[in-house]
């Protein structure tokens, strides 16, 4: 592993992704772009401190577009992922390999013993060119989102082999990753930092309205996860015009924060592609976690105390998502609404009327 680097550049590429077809030649299209952004942001950061991290959006590697379409289903979304490691990988290892950097990106993965099943997956690649990280989202954007969750697999899922909220213990920090509505919870980020997580690799495709004032939500979000948390955080968005994408618009916003939630660097809040960039200090984010009495959200956890993920009506699984070819927005839309009326049916049974 060798030894810890301190002080190091990292960079989000706020990246668009427009492809409009699920294919081989797609997905090598968005690589090489992707290449070459990979390139440019190393020469042009690389003159101070060692540029040691590159992240991309959600999603980067795969041709968005065909895949949020409503007319869509799991057959489609199965085809437009990969295992790993694959291609994808290969490709993305050999740049990371190149330039000295670990990089993280968005993409489409799937599992041999889930054939009709599809994930939406951060990963990282290190230095040497290996996946460090493999991270697959617990909560994708629902109902529209229909790909398939751990959650609904979670009665077979092999967590010592595929650890739902994994940590890489590296050179450059203890990393690890959520993506996009992930953050509409506490949890996924607060279960990486008491796994050890340092840094957070954020990727997102965040659509209008939630980027831009008077919502913010990615800006929040980000913000607050890297205070309680005390964590650096690189989050990534991506920039679409409305008509790239039909009916998505997604304004950017991209930054970087540091372990008490202030914006290092940002990118506008705008469907533009753009570099965010700074320098990340892991020893002053150590010093601060040790030292600091107040606003310690780690250390001042009293987890004993709290019981509501024991309520006896939550958010079911559906494994069914994950064996049905077929499973489209409008079955997705079907098991939502009627998961929504069995948890605020018996949320408000005692109030008031």
């Amino acid at each position: 592993m060798g030894e810890l680097i301190e002080k190091y550049v990292a960079i989000g590429i706020q990246y668009r992704n427009s492809q409009q077809e699920i294919s081989q030649a797609a997905t090598k299209r968005n690589l090489r772009r992707m290449g070459d952004y990979v390139k440019w942001a190393h020469e042009q950061f690389s003159y101070g401190f060692p540029v040691k991290l590159i992240a991309f959006p959600e999603l980067a590697t795969s041709s968005v577009a065909g895949l949020v379409a409503k007319s869509s289903n799991m057959g489609d979304v199965v085809k437009a992922a990969e295992e790993i490691p694959g291609p994808i990988i290969e490709e993305i290892g050999s740049w990371a390999k190149k330039y000295d950097c670990f990089i993280a990106f968005g993409m489409l993965s799937k599992l041999p013993q889930y054939p009709k099943a599809a994930f939406n997956t951060a990963v990282i690649i290190d230095d040497k060119g290996g996946v460090c990280l493999t991270y697959r989202k617990t909560n994708p954007w629902l109902p529209d989102e229909f790909f398939s969750s751990v959650h609904d697999l979670k009665d077979t899922w092999d967590f010592e082999k595929n650890p739902l909220f994994p940590v890489a213990k590296t050179r450059i920090g203890n990393l690890g990753a959520y993506i996009c509505n992930d953050g509409m919870t506490p949890e996924p980020c607060r279960q990486l930092a008491f796994n050890g997580a340092e840094v957070m690799y954020h990727p997102e495709l965040l659509m209008d309205p939630w980027v831009v004032p008077p919502q913010e939500y990615f800006e929040l979000q980000t913000r607050w996860n890297s205070v309680v948390n005390m964590s650096y955080h690189v989050s990534v968005n991506t920039a679409w015009e409305p008509h790239m994408v039909p009916p998505y618009g997604c304004q950017g916003g991209s930054m970087i924060t540091d372990y008490e939630g202030r914006l290092l660097s940002c990118c506008p809040k705008a469907a533009v592609e753009a570099y965010c960039m700074a320098i990340i200090d892991i020893k002053a984010l150590r010093d601060y976690r040790t030292s600091m009495p107040t606003h310690n959200g780690l250390n001042s956890f009293k987890g004993d105390l709290y019981d509501y993920y024991k309520r006896p009506v939550m958010y079911p699984s559906h494994p069914q998502a994950a064996d049905d070819l077929n499973w489209d927005v409008n079955k997705s839309r079907e098991a939502v609404d009627k998961a929504m009326k069995r948890f605020w049916s018996d949320y408000y049974k005692d109030a008031v009327k």
